[in-house]
């Protein structure tokens, strides 16, 4: 957090599920002692895929006292040159925490909705046997409890994707995750899926 080049402040949030109201907030003048944010996505592709954030973070967890749990959500936010606090990444689901007795460091690894998404099947949207891309682009957002943004698309795009119809159903026997049915819409409509705050984009 600390360069040649800027000073870079830092803080979290930490949230009871995926409440609105923070139970907890450290900085790095308590309790962060570092932290990094992975985008993490099909290397292998310029565009066509969904893309995941891994955020991993230290904190100093003497005694121990830092009220986190794997029960928790997480915002991150950075103040560069003394300016407003900005939203790093989406909420974070947390996943793992490591908790050193010897150095008092708690390590803490938490991921995006996009993580969430592959512990859902596709049989779990209950969706009806004949619907539109339209439908299951918003399905899954909303069966997370996330709205949708598109960005970068044109209004005739749009509506030409949205038109696509599946009076069957799509190519899905239901055991797919949702972020695999994510990635497939991504392969066909040549985009890319992220998450941001309250929106899959």
């Amino acid at each position: 957090m600390n360069s040649s080049v800027r000073h870079i402040q830092a803080k979290i949030e930490v949230f009871d599920g995926v409440g609105t109201t923070p139970i907890e907030t450290y900085t790095q003048n308590d309790k962060i002692l570092s932290f990094d944010v992975q985008r993490l996505g099909d290397e292998s592709k310029f565009i066509g895929y969904t893309v995941c954030q891994r955020l991993n973070i230290k904190l100093f967890d003497k005694n121990p006292v830092t009220n986190i749990s794997t029960a928790n959500t997480i915002k991150l936010y950075a103040n560069v040159n003394d300016g407003e606090w900005q939203q790093i990444g989406a909420r974070f689901y947390i996943t793992e925490i490591h908790k050193d007795e010897k150095t008092d460091i708690a390590s803490v690894t938490a991921y995006d909705a996009l993580k969430t998404a592959e512990r859902h099947s596709y049989s779990e949207l209950e969706m009806a046997e004949s619907y539109t891309l339209e439908d299951i682009i918003f399905a899954i957002p909303t069966f997370l409890g996330y709205g949708v943004a598109f960005m970068n698309f044109k209004q005739e795009d749009l509506d030409t994707l949205f038109a696509i119809e599946y009076p069957t159903g799509g190519n899905v026997d239901g055991s797919e995750t949702l972020r695999e049915v994510l990635t497939a819409i991504c392969e066909a409509t040549q985009s890319i899926c992220y998450v941001r705050d309250g929106d899959f984009c």
